[in-house]
């Protein structure tokens, strides 16, 4: 894996990256997240819980909770990808 800058990258300990991704300025990435071969994770982003397959692209200020990127997918800029069981009234910020 490559790392653009990583005293400003945050990994947790449960973390997994495969070889050949790339991890840009600004990216934090927690929990349960398995970051495929080949993929690329522009900052800043943040991803949580995630599966990002092989080749995928993340593109600058994307945040991901929960959220599997098919191999060889494009997210983003500006993307925010969750889980997100059930709709509320006037939710904020998601998609549903």
């Amino acid at each position: 894996m490559k790392f653009k800058d990583s005293q400003h990258t945050f990994l947790d300990s449960e973390v997994e990256i495969e070889q050949d991704a790339a991890i840009g300025v600004g990216v934090q990435i927690y929990g349960t997240t398995h970051i495929g071969k080949g993929a690329c994770i522009d900052g800043p982003s943040v991803i949580k819980d995630a599966l990002v397959g092989a080749d995928a692209k993340i593109r600058p200020f994307c945040h991901l909770e929960g959220a599997h990127v098919k191999a060889g997918a494009i997210v983003g800029p500006f993307a925010r990808l969750s889980l997100v069981p059930k709709c509320v009234n006037k939710p904020r910020g998601q998609f549903c």
